[in-house]
Order: C-alpha cells, then structure tokens, then sequence
C-alpha cells in the first residue's frame, strides 16, 4: 500500500511511522526505518524536527518477531545514544519488546532503570514473566510494586491470575479477584476467563461457575477455561448446548476430558481422550 505525497502531508518521523502503521504500509514504513538506521536520525529536508520519545515508542512497537527484534536492539542502541532510555513511553516500549521476545532479564533491566513507572510499564513486565511461565517472579513482583502504590488495570490483574494459575494459588487469587471487585473495574472479557481458569485450575468450581454464569459474552477461551474443571471425577455435567452459538467453535478441543454425562448431543465414555465440538 503507497502513501501518496507523504513528503508534503508529514512533518516528521513520528507521524510518518504512525501513518504507515495504521494504514498497514509496511514497506514505507521499512524505508522510513532504513533511512533512520543509516543517517542515525538525522531527519530530510523535507522534516523539520527531530525524533522524540514518540517516535522511538513507535517503532519499539512494530519490531516484533526474530528479525523485529535485531531491529529493536538497534534502535535501543540509538535511543542510549539519544539519552531516551529513561523516558517512560520508550522504557515501556523497550521492557515490552525484550519480554515479547522471551528476554526477561533485559526486559527487568529496562525497568529497574526506569526513573518512574506506570501502570503500562508495570503490567508490561509482570505479562512478561507470566507469559514465560516465570509464576513466582511475577508474583513476588506484583506485590513489591504494591506495596510502592502501583497502579493495576485489567491487563495487570488477567496477566497476573495466569501465573496463580499456574502456582494454583487460590488464596493469592481470591484476594486479586477482591482487589477487582473494590477497584470497581469494569469485567473485560479477558479478565473473566482469567478469572474462571484460575479458579478451574485451582479446583474451586463453585467459584469457576459463578464468575461463568455472570458473563455477559463467553467466547471459546471461556468454555475451554470452564471445561477444563470439569475433568475432575463427579462433577456435574456442563450443560454445552450454547456453544452452538459461539464463534469459531470448532476451535474448541478437550483434552483427558472425562464426561459425566451427555455433551451437545454426544456421549463419551471415562476411557475418551479427546472430544472435539462443532
């Protein structure tokens, strides 16, 4: 996709990149990026002003995958050079690229350095662990950043209950999902199917059933995190006509699923390994 006359709409590299991402035009925005890399920022004529802390936030964004990554290392190296590591948008921008790629200590490097932080910059390092499995060291963090005063939002609280998951922490989990109800957050869909599969993995399927039923939207993650419970021997059966109207249902697999009773108009046997709906 060509951007027409982008030397004379855009003023500077920050507009031009942002441009190029929302319109999805990949190879200008490559030359854009190419061009930065090569004079180190020294912006064309035709722009009048200098990179700033936008601009680098925007391209840390789009350096994703093993070659976006090599990328990032480079403008990292540019924005040290340019004195932006300490800003809070490139910081979060840059924690957030290291932990997407897996590298969890440059990634707590970045934000020990941090002057300050925000609720984006925390929630981005704790997502981090968690996603890496890191169940511990996202806990123990969450609750040192606490105790300073963060701030938490939904994405904190959904990326935190999935390390709980994993430590099967129902206590820990409990009191998140109470800091939720005092906090007066509004119930994305996210945080509730991080809430039914903390509490389903946890073994507390009264709780796992309540925060289900109260669901306005359930997508396939929601039934899965729901099922997945109710593998444990003697428990009631899941009533999973509904899934008839859930997009991308037959998306949906079971695994070691041991089934009470009759599901969507099937039956299957406690020696089942795997059921597919849809």
């Amino acid at each position: 996709m060509a951007i027409k006359g982008v030397e004379n709409v855009f003023k500077d590299y920050d507009t031009i990149l942002t441009e190029c991402i929302n319109q999805r035009a990949i190879r200008e925005g490559q030359r854009v990026y190419t061009h930065m890399i090569k004079t180190h920022y020294d912006p064309p004529p035709y722009l009048s002003t200098e990179p700033n802390e936008f601009t680098f936030a925007s391209i840390l964004t789009s350096c994703v995958g093993p070659s976006g990554f090599d990328h990032g290392r480079q403008v990292h190296s540019l924005v040290i050079q340019s004195s932006f590591e300490s800003h809070i948008f490139v910081g979060s921008s840059l924690l957030d690229m290291y932990a997407k790629a897996g590298r969890i200590h440059e990634a707590r490097g970045v934000f020990d350095c941090l002057p300050e932080r925000d609720v984006v910059s925390c929630t981005a390092i704790i997502s981090g662990y968690a996603q890496l499995g890191l169940d511990e060291e996202a806990l123990k963090l969450f609750q040192q950043l606490q105790k300073e005063g963060m701030d938490s939002n939904y994405v904190t609280y959904a990326s935190l209950l999935t390390s709980l998951s994993g430590l099967a922490a129902l206590d820990h989990g409990r009191q998140v999902h109470g800091h939720v109800l005092r906090s007066e957050l509004p119930f994305y869909v996210v945080l509730q199917n991080s809430l039914i599969d903390m509490y389903s993995k946890c073994g507390n399927l009264t709780y796992s059933r309540r925060v289900f039923d109260k669901m306005s939207e359930r997508t396939v993650i929601s039934w899965n995190a729901m099922i997945v419970g109710y593998r444990v021997p003697y428990s009631s059966p899941l009533n999973l006509s509904e899934l008839e109207a859930v997009p991308g249902r037959r998306m949906l697999a079971i695994s070691g699923l041991r089934c009470p009773g009759q599901i969507v108009r099937r039956k299957c046997s406690e020696e089942s390994k795997t059921l597919v709906i849809g």
